[in-house]
């Protein structure tokens, strides 16, 4: 039996991200024992608040373990429970057989020097993954970069091969994008219904509402502030409302949202039938007519399950200087709109009976190869 051993990424996003490939490994060799470790306990609670992700990890990992590094010399208690959490963990791991790590946060600090010195010595791997599609842009590769200490690097498409290569990494394995797997894509179908309805229940909609999905993006001071944002949902909510007046506006916020400000914001601009939502993206694409996103990569979530998609971006001068290509995601022939004019036409054409979905699969050079983890 071998055992993998997850740190988990810093944010949900990453875990997010690692699901499905935990899902096709436990298809592919069900006595694997997952282990899904937590450095921080706000990761964890970050995960709670999406029951859907909650629901799938506790039904596919085998344990999880905190270590609550945050508590660590805040207090003699803080300091003792840490040291008993990583005691535990390292027994754990001098037991455990055939040891592969997942980590991305590099090997660099005491604990992850400790725990690469016990996988080494037990003969096991360590692999360092991606937390999210690369988009590399070969005017920000690293000029000096440190040698691989790693068996191999996980990476989501083979376009970001190349790219990687550059930054130093030899041993280099895509793994095709984990939410377009066939097996995730299958499981979100089949419970998408049901968590949609029990959505529905819990913000006091009918049953039979229709949806429109609407994916926030991160907020950066001095790319995309606070006050865009508040002005970016006014022209979204304006353009739906004038096109679909009776269908539920549901937004998602990014996990690292800032939720006071966006509820002021929407009950300032008070419109009917608006409501925020923390289901996955991927259940909402299923049950959306459609689907606006800002930059983030729920595109590729919505896309995937063939949902009509616009990507809104203002094209401000200060994005430009830090996106000059604009969008990494318009290759993959999302509908694009940069103003409220454009935005406009793009919602009635991906509402017109002649709208074609983009192959998002073929745009991502998508296959999928886990081989090399369970072989």
């Amino acid at each position: 039996m071998k055992t993998l051993i997850t740190i988990a990424p810093l944010r949900v996003g990453g875990l997010d991200m690692l699901l499905p490939v935990f899902i096709k490994i436990k298809e592919a060799a069900p006595s694997t024992n997952i282990i899904l470790v937590f450095l921080e306990i706000s990761t964890y609670d970050e995960l709670k608040k999406n029951p859907f992700l909650y629901g799938r990890y506790i039904a596919v990992v085998n344990s999880i373990v905190f270590l609550k590094k945050e508590q660590f010399r805040k207090s003699i208690k803080g300091t003792f429970t840490v040291g008993l959490n990583l005691s535990k963990f390292l027994l754990k791991l001098l037991l455990a057989p055939d040891v592969v790590v997942f980590q991305s946060r590099g090997l660099e600090s005491p604990l992850m020097k400790m725990i690469s010195y016990i996988v080494r010595k037990k003969r096991g791997r360590i692999y360092e993954h991606s937390n999210s599609l690369g988009f590399f842009d070969e005017r920000k590769l690293k000029t000096k970069f440190t040698p691989d200490k790693c068996d191999g690097h996980i990476c989501f498409s083979s376009d970001d091969v190349k790219y990687l290569k550059l930054e130093g990494k030899k041993k280099i394995h895509p793994i095709g994008y984990p939410r377009l797997y066939r097996d995730w894509k299958d499981l979100v179908i089949k419970v998408s219904k049901n968590e949609l309805e029990t959505e529905s229940a819990r913000l006091g909609l009918s049953l039979d509402a229709r949806f429109v999905s609407v994916f926030l993006g991160s907020t950066v001071e001095g790319l995309f502030d606070l006050d865009e944002l508040e002005q970016w949902i006014e022209v979204v909510l304006e353009s739906i409302r004038s096109r679909l007046n009776d269908d539920i506006i549901l937004i998602k916020p990014h996990p690292m949202q800032n939720m006071e400000h966006l509820e002021i914001c929407l009950k300032k601009l008070n419109y009917k039938n608006v409501a925020i939502t923390f289901l996955h993206p991927c259940v909402l694409s299923v049950g959306s007519k459609l689907v606006i996103t800002h930059h983030t990569s729920t595109v590729v979530d919505a896309m995937a399950f063939k949902a009509p998609t616009i990507q809104f971006i203002r094209l401000t001068q200060k994005w430009l200087k830090r996106h000059p290509e604009e969008s990494s995601f318009i290759k993959l022939g999302v509908l694009w709109a940069e103003n409220e004019e454009e935005f406009a036409e793009r919602i009635d054409e991906a509402l017109s009976a002649e709208y074609s979905p983009p192959d998002i699969e073929r745009g991502l050079r998508h296959k999928e190869d886990i081989s090399f983890l369970i072989g």
